[in-house]
């Protein structure tokens, strides 16, 4: 996230809560996660 998709697109974090969601799968071998980090557009 912080190393490829920041860089790369004109947005910054600001303040705000980040949500991590992880859902194992029901065998309990994979997980699918998700997170939501507040951005805000970056100034130039």
């Amino acid at each position: 996230m912080f190393t490829e998709w920041f860089p790369s697109n004109p947005h910054h974090t600001c303040a705000g809560p980040e949500i991590l969601r992880t859902r194992p799968s029901s065998d309990r071998t994979r997980a699918d996660a998700e997170l939501w980090l507040p951005v805000e557009p970056a100034h130039g």
